[in-house]
C-alpha cells in the first residue's frame, strides 16, 4: 500500500476550470468524462489566500497474486512488478488522484506536485 496526503481545494473560493490539452495529457485523459467537476485554486481569507483548505489522501493497493508473487521470487525490478500489478487492475496514486481532480476535491496542480514522479 502507498499513500500521500494532498491538499483539498478551498470550497469557499474554488472556481470551475476547463482542462487544457497539456493538463489532459498529464492526467492521461483523451476526453473529459461527463459529470467532471474540475476546479482551480484561487485564494480567499478563509484559506489564507492559498486556494486550499484541509487535506485528503490518495492511495494505491497492490494485491499480491500468483503472477506478482512469481515476479518477486524472480527478483524482478519494481517497474516490472508495478506494470504487472496495473495489468491486473491496480489503480495507482496518480489514477486515484485523477479521480479526485475530476470530482472537484483537488486541483491538477496539486496532483502534479504530489505525484511528479508517477507520471
Amino acid at each position: 500500500i502507498a499513500q500521500r496526503l494532498i491538499r483539498r481545494v478551498c470550497s469557499k473560493c474554488k472556481q470551475p476550470h476547463t482542462l487544457t490539452q497539456y493538463e489532459m495529457t498529464e492526467l492521461g485523459l483523451s476526453i473529459v468524462p461527463d459529470g467532471a467537476h474540475v476546479h482551480k485554486a484561487v485564494g480567499c481569507p478563509g484559506c489564507n489566500n492559498t486556494g486550499y483548505s484541509g487535506r485528503t489522501v490518495i492511495h494505491e493497493l497492490m494485491i499480491t497474486d500468483e503472477s506478482i508473487r512469481a515476479l518477486i521470487v524472480k527478483a524482478s525490478d519494481a517497474g516490472t512488478i508495478k506494470k504487472a500489478a496495473i495489468a491486473n487492475g491496480m489503480l495507482t496514486l496518480r489514477d486515484d488522484g485523477v479521480a479526485k481532480v475530476l470530482s472537484g476535491v483537488t486541483t491538477v496542480e496539486e496532483l502534479m506536485r504530489a505525484t511528479h514522479s508517477e507520471g
